[in-house]
């Protein structure tokens, strides 16, 4: 999983450390955004939706996507964290 932020890539390892200090609106506001731009309907939950991920692919390529962070987290953590925090932030994206 990479996100794609006005030309940057974000990985899971860069969300979990950017997510804490993300404004919920702003976020809202441009995923609300992203979504109209694309004309697909905004999730009713993100953290619904990203709970029903099968992460097994994502947790493979885990592995060469984290070689050069110096102590790099374990991806089930990482991911945990990224679903908790959008769970904590997603009411400010139904706008």
């Amino acid at each position: 999983m990479t996100v794609l932020v006005d030309k940057c890539l974000f990985s899971p390892h860069d969300l979990v450390a950017f997510l804490p200090k993300a404004n919920a609106d702003i976020l809202g506001l441009a995923l609300k955004r992203c979504f109209d731009y694309r004309s697909t309907d905004l999730p009713q939950s993100f953290s619904a939706v990203l709970n029903a991920i099968d992460t097994d692919s994502l947790e493979r390529g885990w592995e060469s996507a984290t070689a050069s962070v110096p102590n790099k987290p374990q991806f089930k953590t990482t991911f945990e964290t990224i679903v908790k925090l959008i769970g904590e932030m997603e009411m400010a994206f139904y706008i």
